[in-house]
């Protein structure tokens, strides 16, 4: 892994790097910010709902409920056996079903002033109210709630158990707060808590703690609506709460309930946070994916480039012998392959060059012809592949006849070459005065005393350049080439 993570300090392996990781990064973070974005509003909407309708079923039960105790305490009331104490009942005779079970107790008020405790607690007497004569003579039952500091408020249910002086005989029962939970606890929705307030915002019942604010809260708002939601950030967490009144003033003559219904926002988004724990661990694993894939191929694209640019400062140093291997099936091998022919040409060229120049410092420096033919003809075939190459130096009396200098066959660069006398006609001369740059000829035809030095070499024809001092030939460099090596060269 050392190697791998050294190629990441280069500025390309970076540049590809953080392509790589944007590039990645960018799909996934916006699909991840979308997916959040509607998974929120989603579950905002659904909890929303499921809050409203946990209201709305809350409110219908606990008018259900009143109802049933109601048509209960009317029953009692009107019994033909009359309402007799719980100690006066014979052994054999069963109790009215469930009233200790729905009411703590039960008080008979007569005229007012007389109350007479059936069974359980001692139930007080209805406040006066405007109205309630009448509500009560009508058989509709009253409902009030005394405040009990420190605990929930207890309350009551009133009937006339004649109707024709309903302030004569009026029987109250004490509902159990355990009924009442019972109704409220069989609707309530999952993972929520529910508070039932009196219209002074006193609490009836609750599932768990209502924060005072939040209660203060939903008293201020139900004087301009009915019912409504809101979120209330608290200290450790925002409490998302739907609130619904409760009408009782006509069926029973009592200040509206309310109905809160509250989840913690943490809860109602569990799920989100779930996604979100979820998805940072796969944008996790899709970045160390990436991020070894990156690796991989920036190591893969990076190792040719750095041999080339090592192959590059070999060059510079003179180092045209080492070659670059690169086998990835590429075009990285394609330039690999161009950079090797590139460096074998520039070495031919260089060395072509340092052969040149010493021939021309040879023949600068030195005075006799013979010496600086030897010197041309030892290094000639050094700087041009050939397989033959002579010098022919014309006298200058200009009647043809001169001395040739060969290299010897199969010696290559000769410092010993072949010293021979030539003879050129004049139509020859002619020929190679007239010539601009170069002659090829095959050998047997023309310049026959010329080549005759070169024989024995394997050259299948020949190239002469005509040396002209003054416009008169002093010479002719003749180089002999054979085969489709040699043409090619």
């Amino acid at each position: 892994m050392r190697p791998s993570l050294s190629i990441l300090r280069g500025t390309v392996a970076k540049r590809i790097l953080g392509l790589f990781l944007f590039c990645a990064l960018l799909p996934i973070g916006s699909l991840a910010v979308l997916s959040l974005w509607e998974m929120s509003d989603s579950l905002k909407e659904q909890t929303d709902r499921r809050l409203h309708h946990g209201s709305k079923n809350v409110n219908m039960a606990i008018l259900q409920g009143l109802y049933s105790l109601q048509t209960e305490l009317e029953v009692l009331a009107l019994s033909p056996d009359g309402l007799p104490r719980q100690s006066s009942l014979s052994p054999g005779k069963t109790p009215l079903p469930a009233r200790d079970e729905h009411f703590l107790g039960m008080t008979l008020f007569r005229e007012e002033s007389i109350a007479d405790t059936l069974f359980g607690t001692p139930c007080p007497h209805p406040p006066p109210t405007d109205g309630m004569q009448k509500h009560l003579a009508d058989g509709n039952a009253l409902v009030f709630v005394r405040e009990v500091p420190g605990a929930p408020s207890r309350v009551y249910m009133a009937v006339s158990s004649d109707q024709r002086m309903p302030e004569e005989r009026v029987l109250v029962g004490e509902i159990h707060p355990k009924y009442l939970g019972e109704i409220i606890e069989s609707v309530r929705p999952g993972e929520t808590d529910l508070a039932i307030l009196d219209s002074t915002g006193a609490v009836l019942y609750r599932s768990g703690p209502l924060p005072v604010e939040v209660a203060r809260r939903v008293g201020n708002e139900l004087q301009s609506s009915h019912a409504g939601q809101f979120a209330w950030a608290g200290e450790v967490d925002t409490l998302l709460v739907n609130y619904r009144s409760v009408f009782l003033q006509a069926p029973y003559l009592s200040g509206d309930w309310a109905v809160v219904v509250s989840q913690s926002k943490a809860e109602a988004f569990a799920a989100v946070a779930t996604f979100t724990r979820t998805f940072v661990l796969v944008i996790v694993l899709t970045l160390l994916v990436i991020l070894i894939l990156s690796i991989v191929q920036i190591r893969r694209n990076l190792d040719p480039l750095g041999k080339l640019r090592e192959g590059t400062r070999k060059i510079g140093e003179g180092k045209f012998d080492d070659r670059i291997k690169i086998e990835s099936g590429d075009e990285f091998e394609e330039l690999a392959q161009s950079f090797n022919t590139m460096a074998e040409r520039l070495g031919k060229e260089f060395h072509a060059l340092t052969e040149t120049g010493r021939i021309v410092r040879s023949v600068l420096t030195g005075l006799e012809k013979g010496k600086i033919v030897k010197t041309i003809l030892s290094d000639f075939r050094n700087v041009v592949p050939c397989e033959a190459v002579g010098i022919s130096l014309i006298d200058p009396d200009g009647n043809g006849t001169g001395q040739a200098y060969a290299d010897r066959p199969g010696k290559g660069n000769s410092d010993d070459p072949r010293h021979s006398s030539v003879v050129l006609t004049p139509e020859e001369m002619q020929i190679l005065r007239e010539t601009d740059e170069s002659l090829i000829v095959e050998p047997g035809r023309d310049f026959q005393g010329l080549l005759s030095s070169l024989s024995g070499n394997g050259a299948r024809r020949f190239v002469l350049f005509p040396l002209l001092h003054k416009k008169q030939l002093a010479g002719v460099l003749a180089m002999g080439i054979g085969g489709e090596s040699g043409q090619a060269k």
